[in-house]
Protein backbone atom coordinates (compact mmCIF):
# COMPACT_ATOMS: atom_id res chain seq x y z
CA UNK A 1 0.00 0.00 0.00
CA UNK A 2 0.98 3.42 -0.47
CA UNK A 3 2.60 4.83 2.92
CA UNK A 4 1.43 8.38 2.22
CA UNK A 5 5.07 9.89 2.57
CA UNK A 6 6.72 12.10 0.53
CA UNK A 7 11.11 13.40 1.06
CA UNK A 8 10.72 16.83 -0.15
CA UNK A 9 13.54 18.23 -1.78
CA UNK A 10 17.41 17.21 -1.72
CA UNK A 11 17.46 16.78 1.51
CA UNK A 12 15.31 13.96 2.29
CA UNK A 13 13.17 15.37 4.58
CA UNK A 14 9.87 13.31 5.11
CA UNK A 15 5.98 15.18 4.80
CA UNK A 16 3.22 14.18 4.77
CA UNK A 17 1.20 14.18 1.68
CA UNK A 18 -2.63 13.92 2.44
CA UNK A 19 -4.59 11.87 -0.22
CA UNK A 20 -1.53 9.54 -1.05
CA UNK A 21 -2.28 6.58 0.70
CA UNK A 22 -4.20 3.74 -0.11
CA UNK A 23 -7.38 4.72 -2.86
CA UNK A 24 -6.43 8.39 -2.22
CA UNK A 25 -3.67 8.07 -5.04
CA UNK A 26 -6.79 8.28 -7.12
CA UNK A 27 -8.05 11.36 -5.90
CA UNK A 28 -6.11 13.52 -7.62
CA UNK A 29 -6.64 12.94 -11.14
CA UNK A 30 -9.91 12.29 -10.48
CA UNK A 31 -9.97 15.97 -9.17
CA UNK A 32 -8.43 17.23 -12.23
CA UNK A 33 -11.33 15.85 -14.42
CA UNK A 34 -14.04 17.47 -12.48
CA UNK A 35 -12.55 20.38 -11.74
CA UNK A 36 -10.88 21.34 -14.80
CA UNK A 37 -13.99 21.20 -17.00
CA UNK A 38 -15.68 23.45 -14.71
CA UNK A 39 -13.00 25.55 -14.93
CA UNK A 40 -12.74 25.77 -19.16
CA UNK A 41 -16.54 26.36 -19.01
CA UNK A 42 -16.01 29.22 -16.82
CA UNK A 43 -13.65 30.69 -19.00
CA UNK A 44 -15.48 30.06 -22.13
CA UNK A 45 -18.09 32.03 -20.54
CA UNK A 46 -15.80 34.81 -20.32
CA UNK A 47 -14.30 33.88 -23.83
CA UNK A 48 -17.47 33.88 -25.42
CA UNK A 49 -17.30 36.86 -27.51
CA UNK A 50 -14.90 35.39 -29.54
CA UNK A 51 -16.93 33.12 -32.07
CA UNK A 52 -16.16 30.11 -34.03
CA UNK A 53 -13.93 27.10 -32.81
CA UNK A 54 -10.11 26.50 -31.43
CA UNK A 55 -7.57 25.20 -34.13
CA UNK A 56 -7.48 21.76 -33.31
CA UNK A 57 -4.46 19.78 -31.48
CA UNK A 58 -3.51 16.76 -29.98
CA UNK A 59 -0.91 17.59 -27.80
CA UNK A 60 1.06 13.74 -27.76
CA UNK A 61 4.06 13.84 -25.61
CA UNK A 62 6.26 14.46 -28.92
CA UNK A 63 8.88 11.59 -27.99
CA UNK A 64 6.39 8.66 -26.70
CA UNK A 65 3.00 7.61 -27.95
CA UNK A 66 1.20 7.45 -31.64
CA UNK A 67 3.06 10.50 -34.62
CA UNK A 68 0.76 13.61 -34.64
CA UNK A 69 1.74 16.29 -36.38
CA UNK A 70 2.96 18.87 -33.58
CA UNK A 71 0.82 21.73 -35.04
CA UNK A 72 -2.55 21.77 -37.08
CA UNK A 73 -3.59 24.56 -39.62
CA UNK A 74 -6.76 25.56 -40.93
CA UNK A 75 -6.36 24.90 -44.79
CA UNK A 76 -9.03 27.67 -44.93
CA UNK A 77 -6.33 30.39 -43.83
CA UNK A 78 -4.95 30.56 -46.52
CA UNK A 79 -7.51 30.42 -48.96
CA UNK A 80 -7.78 26.18 -48.48
CA UNK A 81 -7.13 23.53 -50.49
CA UNK A 82 -8.77 24.18 -54.53
CA UNK A 83 -9.30 22.01 -57.03
CA UNK A 84 -9.04 25.07 -59.67
CA UNK A 85 -5.30 25.41 -58.58
CA UNK A 86 -4.68 21.82 -59.10
CA UNK A 87 -3.99 21.26 -55.30
CA UNK A 88 -5.20 17.49 -53.52
CA UNK A 89 -7.93 17.37 -51.45
CA UNK A 90 -6.21 18.04 -47.70
CA UNK A 91 -5.98 15.29 -45.41
CA UNK A 92 -7.16 15.15 -41.99
CA UNK A 93 -3.39 14.02 -41.04
CA UNK A 94 -3.08 17.34 -42.08
CA UNK A 95 -5.98 19.70 -40.95
CA UNK A 96 -9.09 18.45 -38.98
CA UNK A 97 -12.28 19.92 -38.11
CA UNK A 98 -13.12 21.08 -34.46
CA UNK A 99 -15.22 21.17 -31.76
CA UNK A 100 -17.05 24.39 -30.73
CA UNK A 101 -16.33 25.43 -27.20
CA UNK A 102 -13.60 24.52 -24.77
CA UNK A 103 -13.89 20.81 -25.02
CA UNK A 104 -11.81 19.09 -27.98
CA UNK A 105 -11.03 15.25 -27.10
CA UNK A 106 -10.94 12.46 -25.16
CA UNK A 107 -8.25 9.68 -26.17
CA UNK A 108 -7.70 6.49 -24.43
CA UNK A 109 -4.25 4.49 -25.20
CA UNK A 110 -3.45 1.10 -24.33
CA UNK A 111 0.09 -0.29 -24.75
CA UNK A 112 1.89 -3.83 -24.19
CA UNK A 113 5.47 -4.54 -24.00
CA UNK A 114 6.19 -8.41 -24.55
CA UNK A 115 9.02 -9.82 -21.85
CA UNK A 116 10.77 -12.96 -21.83
CA UNK A 117 13.54 -14.57 -19.77
CA UNK A 118 15.93 -13.56 -16.65
CA UNK A 119 16.80 -9.94 -18.21
CA UNK A 120 13.34 -9.11 -20.06
CA UNK A 121 11.49 -6.37 -18.64
CA UNK A 122 7.72 -5.25 -20.06
CA UNK A 123 4.68 -3.99 -19.18
CA UNK A 124 1.25 -3.31 -19.86
CA UNK A 125 0.13 0.45 -19.69
CA UNK A 126 -2.92 2.00 -19.93
CA UNK A 127 -3.15 5.97 -20.72
CA UNK A 128 -6.09 8.69 -20.76
CA UNK A 129 -6.52 12.28 -21.37
CA UNK A 130 -8.71 14.86 -22.35
CA UNK A 131 -7.72 18.05 -24.36
CA UNK A 132 -9.38 21.14 -24.10
CA UNK A 133 -8.77 24.61 -25.75
CA UNK A 134 -9.17 28.17 -24.66
CA UNK A 135 -8.82 31.76 -26.38
CA UNK A 136 -5.41 33.03 -24.92
CA UNK A 137 -6.15 35.50 -25.72
CA UNK A 138 -7.66 35.06 -29.36
CA UNK A 139 -8.90 31.84 -30.71
CA UNK A 140 -5.79 32.45 -33.78
CA UNK A 141 -3.61 32.07 -30.53
CA UNK A 142 -5.15 29.07 -28.20
CA UNK A 143 -4.20 27.57 -25.08
CA UNK A 144 -4.62 23.74 -25.04
CA UNK A 145 -4.77 22.35 -22.00
CA UNK A 146 -4.11 18.11 -21.38
CA UNK A 147 -4.63 16.36 -18.55
CA UNK A 148 -3.51 12.77 -18.36
CA UNK A 149 -2.98 9.94 -16.27
CA UNK A 150 -0.45 6.85 -17.08
CA UNK A 151 -0.76 3.51 -15.37
CA UNK A 152 2.31 0.96 -16.28
CA UNK A 153 1.77 -2.53 -14.57
CA UNK A 154 5.47 -4.12 -14.69
CA UNK A 155 6.26 -7.83 -15.21
CA UNK A 156 10.18 -7.93 -14.57
CA UNK A 157 13.11 -8.53 -14.29
CA UNK A 158 13.76 -11.57 -11.91
CA UNK A 159 17.82 -10.26 -11.70
CA UNK A 160 16.59 -6.99 -10.40
CA UNK A 161 13.97 -5.52 -8.55
CA UNK A 162 10.89 -3.06 -9.89
CA UNK A 163 7.46 -2.23 -7.86
CA UNK A 164 4.80 -3.78 -9.30
CA UNK A 165 3.17 -0.27 -11.10
CA UNK A 166 4.24 2.93 -12.11
CA UNK A 167 2.02 5.97 -12.97
CA UNK A 168 2.16 9.45 -15.01
CA UNK A 169 0.36 11.99 -13.57
CA UNK A 170 0.38 15.14 -15.65
CA UNK A 171 -1.29 18.28 -16.75
CA UNK A 172 -0.08 19.54 -20.62
CA UNK A 173 -0.07 23.06 -20.98
CA UNK A 174 0.66 24.37 -25.13
CA UNK A 175 0.20 27.71 -26.55
CA UNK A 176 -0.05 28.09 -30.17
CA UNK A 177 0.28 31.74 -30.83
CA UNK A 178 0.05 33.23 -34.70
CA UNK A 179 3.26 35.06 -35.11
CA UNK A 180 2.62 36.15 -38.81
CA UNK A 181 0.59 35.04 -41.94
CA UNK A 182 1.95 31.63 -41.89
CA UNK A 183 4.31 31.17 -38.93
CA UNK A 184 3.10 29.70 -36.06
CA UNK A 185 5.12 28.42 -32.73
CA UNK A 186 4.57 25.23 -30.73
CA UNK A 187 5.25 26.07 -26.93
CA UNK A 188 4.59 23.68 -24.12
CA UNK A 189 5.14 22.96 -20.37
CA UNK A 190 4.26 19.64 -19.20
CA UNK A 191 4.60 19.70 -15.48
CA UNK A 192 3.94 16.07 -13.63
CA UNK A 193 4.62 13.26 -11.53
CA UNK A 194 6.51 9.93 -12.18
CA UNK A 195 6.99 7.09 -10.15
CA UNK A 196 5.33 4.53 -7.84
CA UNK A 197 3.94 7.03 -5.65
CA UNK A 198 5.27 5.22 -2.28
CA UNK A 199 7.07 8.02 -1.63
CA UNK A 200 8.06 11.06 -3.58
CA UNK A 201 10.94 13.52 -3.90
CA UNK A 202 12.39 16.21 -6.21
CA UNK A 203 13.35 13.10 -8.89
CA UNK A 204 9.47 12.23 -8.81
CA UNK A 205 8.24 16.37 -10.40
CA UNK A 206 9.62 16.27 -13.64
CA UNK A 207 8.81 19.07 -16.21
CA UNK A 208 8.91 18.66 -19.52
CA UNK A 209 8.69 21.25 -22.43
CA UNK A 210 9.31 22.20 -26.01
CA UNK A 211 9.51 25.07 -28.11
CA UNK A 212 9.09 24.69 -31.87
CA UNK A 213 8.64 27.12 -34.90
CA UNK A 214 6.49 26.08 -37.69
CA UNK A 215 5.79 27.36 -40.93
CA UNK A 216 3.01 26.46 -43.42
CA UNK A 217 4.85 26.23 -47.18
CA UNK A 218 1.54 25.74 -48.72
CA UNK A 219 -1.81 24.15 -48.04
CA UNK A 220 0.10 20.70 -47.82
CA UNK A 221 3.51 21.21 -47.40
CA UNK A 222 4.50 22.17 -43.61
CA UNK A 223 7.90 22.56 -41.97
CA UNK A 224 9.42 22.67 -38.62
CA UNK A 225 12.39 23.19 -36.10
CA UNK A 226 13.03 23.53 -32.77
CA UNK A 227 13.94 21.36 -29.62
CA UNK A 228 12.47 19.51 -26.97
CA UNK A 229 13.39 18.90 -22.87
CA UNK A 230 12.72 15.73 -21.61
CA UNK A 231 14.02 16.11 -18.75
CA UNK A 232 14.83 12.22 -18.38
CA UNK A 233 17.96 10.78 -16.56
CA UNK A 234 18.98 9.37 -19.64
CA UNK A 235 18.66 11.91 -22.33
CA UNK A 236 17.54 15.76 -21.71
CA UNK A 237 17.36 17.42 -24.92
CA UNK A 238 16.24 15.96 -28.52
CA UNK A 239 15.83 17.92 -32.01
CA UNK A 240 12.11 18.20 -33.05
CA UNK A 241 12.49 19.16 -36.78
CA UNK A 242 11.23 18.05 -40.18
CA UNK A 243 8.64 18.45 -42.39
CA UNK A 244 4.79 17.08 -42.80
CA UNK A 245 4.17 17.04 -46.79
CA UNK A 246 0.85 15.44 -48.62
CA UNK A 247 2.60 14.89 -52.06
CA UNK A 248 -0.28 13.33 -52.85
CA UNK A 249 -4.24 12.77 -51.98
CA UNK A 250 -3.57 9.52 -50.65
CA UNK A 251 0.00 9.62 -49.80
CA UNK A 252 1.58 11.51 -46.28
CA UNK A 253 5.22 12.35 -45.18
CA UNK A 254 5.68 12.81 -41.72
CA UNK A 255 9.76 13.23 -41.95
CA UNK A 256 9.31 14.70 -38.53
CA UNK A 257 12.49 14.11 -35.86
CA UNK A 258 12.39 12.27 -33.36
CA UNK A 259 9.28 10.64 -35.11
CA UNK A 260 8.94 10.36 -38.68
CA UNK A 261 6.04 8.39 -40.59
CA UNK A 262 5.06 7.61 -44.07
CA UNK A 263 1.14 6.85 -44.48
CA UNK A 264 -1.11 5.97 -47.63
CA UNK A 265 -4.68 6.30 -47.27
CA UNK A 266 -6.61 2.72 -47.90
CA UNK A 267 -9.92 1.96 -49.58
CA UNK A 268 -10.56 -1.39 -47.99
CA UNK A 269 -13.98 -2.65 -48.00
CA UNK A 270 -13.83 -3.80 -44.53
CA UNK A 271 -12.95 -0.27 -42.87
CA UNK A 272 -15.24 1.67 -45.11
CA UNK A 273 -17.34 4.11 -42.71
CA UNK A 274 -18.91 7.27 -43.90
CA UNK A 275 -16.67 10.51 -43.84
CA UNK A 276 -13.82 8.35 -42.17
CA UNK A 277 -10.20 8.04 -43.58
CA UNK A 278 -8.24 5.03 -42.98
CA UNK A 279 -4.52 4.85 -43.42
CA UNK A 280 -1.42 2.52 -43.05
CA UNK A 281 1.49 3.82 -41.89
CA UNK A 282 5.23 2.41 -40.95
CA UNK A 283 7.02 4.97 -39.12
CA UNK A 284 9.34 5.20 -35.71
CA UNK A 285 9.93 6.47 -32.22
CA UNK A 286 12.06 6.81 -29.21
CA UNK A 287 10.41 5.43 -25.97
CA UNK A 288 10.97 5.14 -22.82
CA UNK A 289 10.67 7.44 -19.65
CA UNK A 290 12.55 7.93 -15.65
CA UNK A 291 10.36 7.37 -12.80
CA UNK A 292 11.21 7.51 -8.81
CA UNK A 293 10.75 4.25 -7.01
CA UNK A 294 11.22 2.85 -3.59
CA UNK A 295 12.55 -0.74 -3.16
CA UNK A 296 12.94 -3.24 -0.53
CA UNK A 297 14.62 -1.69 2.39
CA UNK A 298 12.62 1.65 2.13
CA UNK A 299 15.72 1.99 -1.01
CA UNK A 300 15.07 5.11 -2.97
CA UNK A 301 16.20 5.08 -6.37
CA UNK A 302 14.97 6.73 -10.12
CA UNK A 303 14.71 4.04 -12.68
CA UNK A 304 15.47 4.94 -16.49
CA UNK A 305 13.89 2.89 -19.23
CA UNK A 306 14.67 3.60 -22.82
CA UNK A 307 14.33 1.90 -25.92
CA UNK A 308 13.73 1.98 -30.05
CA UNK A 309 10.36 1.46 -31.83
CA UNK A 310 10.16 0.34 -35.77
CA UNK A 311 6.01 0.49 -36.04
CA UNK A 312 3.35 -0.03 -39.11
CA UNK A 313 -0.54 0.58 -37.96
CA UNK A 314 -3.24 1.17 -39.35
CA UNK A 315 -5.98 4.45 -38.16
CA UNK A 316 -9.42 5.34 -39.17
CA UNK A 317 -9.97 9.21 -38.67
CA UNK A 318 -13.44 9.60 -38.35
CA UNK A 319 -13.46 13.75 -37.21
CA UNK A 320 -16.02 14.37 -34.47
CA UNK A 321 -16.62 11.31 -33.78
CA UNK A 322 -14.65 8.04 -32.40
CA UNK A 323 -11.46 7.38 -34.05
CA UNK A 324 -9.10 4.49 -33.52
CA UNK A 325 -5.54 3.26 -33.98
CA UNK A 326 -4.10 -0.28 -34.29
CA UNK A 327 0.01 -0.50 -34.11
CA UNK A 328 2.31 -3.64 -33.94
CA UNK A 329 6.30 -2.93 -33.72
CA UNK A 330 9.54 -4.15 -33.36
CA UNK A 331 11.63 -2.74 -29.96
CA UNK A 332 15.20 -2.68 -29.81
CA UNK A 333 17.94 -0.64 -28.01
CA UNK A 334 16.27 -1.62 -24.81
CA UNK A 335 18.01 -0.52 -21.33
CA UNK A 336 17.01 -0.58 -18.11
CA UNK A 337 19.23 1.86 -15.72
CA UNK A 338 18.99 2.63 -11.82
CA UNK A 339 20.96 5.54 -10.58
CA UNK A 340 21.61 4.49 -7.49
CA UNK A 341 22.52 0.82 -8.14
CA UNK A 342 25.07 -0.28 -10.40
CA UNK A 343 22.76 -2.23 -11.86
CA UNK A 344 22.15 -2.36 -15.91
CA UNK A 345 20.32 -4.29 -17.93
CA UNK A 346 19.87 -4.18 -21.77
CA UNK A 347 16.85 -6.79 -22.08
CA UNK A 348 16.95 -8.85 -25.36
CA UNK A 349 14.34 -6.93 -29.01
CA UNK A 350 10.84 -7.17 -28.24
CA UNK A 351 7.50 -6.40 -29.58
CA UNK A 352 5.04 -4.01 -28.82
CA UNK A 353 1.09 -3.79 -29.62
CA UNK A 354 -0.75 -0.80 -29.03
CA UNK A 355 -4.40 0.02 -29.46
CA UNK A 356 -5.99 4.11 -28.69
CA UNK A 357 -9.12 5.48 -29.18
CA UNK A 358 -10.03 9.24 -29.50
CA UNK A 359 -13.26 11.09 -29.53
Amino acid sequence: MYSGTCFAGRTGKVVKIPGISGSGLWVWPSAINYFLPIFCFWMGCIHAQYPGALPPAEPETIILGPSEPLVYFDSQANGGPSSERGEPKISTLLVQPVRPGVFQRFIWHQSWLAPGGEEEFGFFQSEVKSVWGLPFPTIESPLVLTPGLGVYWLEGPEIAELPPRLLDLYLQARWLPTIASRWKLDLAVTPGFYGDFEFCDFSTFRLGSHAVAVFQWSPVLMLSAGIAYLDREDVKLVPVAGLVWQVHEDWVLELLLPRPRVARRVDWWWLKRPHAENWLYVGGEFGGGTWSVELTGSIHDVVTYRDFRLLVGIEQRAPLRLSWRAEAGYVFGRKLSYENLSTRIHPDDSVVLRFSLTY
